[in-house]
């Protein structure tokens, strides 16, 4: 049973040494103010005698001395911090082999009923050899926190600061972050702890001579500020015309020429009509030309007068044909007993019968033979084209066949008697 309680002790002191160190680190310095569960007073509990393993001298701890608060800032020199605590004079303990750590003797517990907001419900723990568990015992009421006195103020007050001489002001000290603190080691709490005199207050300091005034220098005025050209609104943008893009030329494309339809593999068999019979077209123009003409014979009577009248065909006159151009072709025709003559050029083409001229050359009767210039006998005709025979009107006339050349005429000409010879007038 003993047991059972200094196993659930040690382990409400380790709680409570947890809970002092995170209310160090989360409050700061409050944890100073606040006074520690070792410091409360103890709290009568009848235990069992219990041999303890070792024999040892009891264990008095001094209680912590209370720190001073921090100075508030000012302008003057920081006071000098104060003196260290006397160095506590504590025997060392016996290191700890195992087991049960029991209570030292002439030691009380402390109280435990202002940790019960604190310290949770632990569960019961059943003992070590087997049986019920040991409940645990119900707290009595709360007992009211015991605050430190605070700490005497300081009967002297810093000098006022110099006006004459303003300084900056300090920052203020910063504030070391506290080092946690070590572990204690396992120790019974006083029954009646000493209370030790408050450490002296500091020494204080004359205050320093303020420095020599000095006579404020002026400082030069600041150059004039240029005066700034008043900011005129921006011009109005100029609205240029939009600019048309040429719109692209379609691409010329060739022409998609479908594909012919393929055959059928067996395509109807179509009647054929019989074909019409082929007529042969008429010849067209162009052909080798034909000279035409006739060739008369004038009376004496009428000489030197331009006239046919009683003039007679003349049956072997003899003319030619001359024609001028690249090669010279000449030819010759007698007439015939109508006094008419032919003359069908060789290499004539339609384009040189131009260049063409019919001449007379002689007369078959001596009392005929002087050539005269009637339509050009002496001179030379010139060839003149012959229209082609009309077809006939009605239709059950045989179609008069058009000829196969190209006919050109003459003439006529004329031959006359000489001038020399008498003429009979009868």
């Amino acid at each position: 049973m003993a047991v059972i309680i200094s196993s659930k002790v040690l382990l409400i002191q380790l709680f409570v040494l947890v809970l002092g160190s995170f209310s160090k680190l989360s409050h700061g310095e409050l944890w100073l103010e606040l006074p520690l569960p070792f410091d409360w007073p103890p709290a009568e509990i009848p235990l069992p005698d219990i041999p303890s393993p070792f024999d040892g001298p009891t264990f008095v701890l001094p209680p912590p001395s209370p720190l001073p608060s921090p100075p508030p800032p000012s302008p003057s020199p920081p006071p000098p911090s104060p003196s260290p605590p006397p160095p506590s004079t504590i025997p060392l303990i016996p290191p700890f082999t195992g087991g049960f750590l029991p209570p030292l003797p002439g030691s009380k517990l402390p109280d435990f009923a202002g940790l019960l907001p604190l310290i949770p419900n632990l569960p019961d723990v059943p003992p070590i050899g087997g049986g019920p568990p040991v409940n645990q015992p119900k707290p009595s009421s709360p007992s009211p926190l015991v605050k430190p006195p605070p700490p005497p103020p300081s009967p002297c007050k810093p000098s006022p600061p110099d006006q004459s001489a303003k300084q900056p002001p300090q920052p203020p000290p910063a504030k070391q972050p506290s080092p946690p603190p070590p572990p204690p080691p396992v120790k019974a709490p006083s029954p009646s702890p000493a209370k030790q005199p408050p450490p002296p207050p500091p020494p204080v300091k004359a205050p320093s001579p303020s420095p020599a005034t000095q006579p404020p220098t002026k400082q030069p005025p600041p150059p004039p500020r240029a005066k700034k050209s008043p900011l005129l609104p921006p011009p109005p943008p100029v609205a240029y015309p939009p600019v048309m893009t040429p719109s692209p030329s379609p691409a010329a494309e060739p022409p998609i020429i479908a594909p012919f339809p393929s055959p059928p593999a067996n395509p109807p068999l179509i009647p054929r009509r019989p074909a019409p019979p082929v007529v042969k077209p008429l010849p067209p123009l162009g052909k080798p030309p034909i000279v035409s003409g006739l060739v008369y014979c004038k009376s004496c009577n009428s000489y030197g007068v331009p006239t046919l009248l009683n003039a007679s065909l003349l049956q072997g006159a003899v003319v030619k044909l001359i024609c001028y151009g690249k090669k010279t072709m000449v030819q010759w025709a007698t007439t015939d007993n109508k006094g008419e003559f032919r003359i069908m050029p060789k290499s004539l083409t339609t384009a040189d019968v131009g260049k063409c001229k019919v001449y007379l050359v002689k007369s078959p009767n001596p009392n005929c033979n002087v050539p005269t210039n009637f339509n050009g006998g002496k001179s030379g005709g010139l060839l003149k084209p012959l229209l082609p025979p009309k077809q006939p009107i009605t239709p059950a006339v045989v179609p008069v066949q058009p000829p196969m050349s190209d006919l050109y005429g003459v003439g006529p000409f004329i031959f006359e008697a000489s001038s020399k010879m008498p003429c009979d007038k009868n």
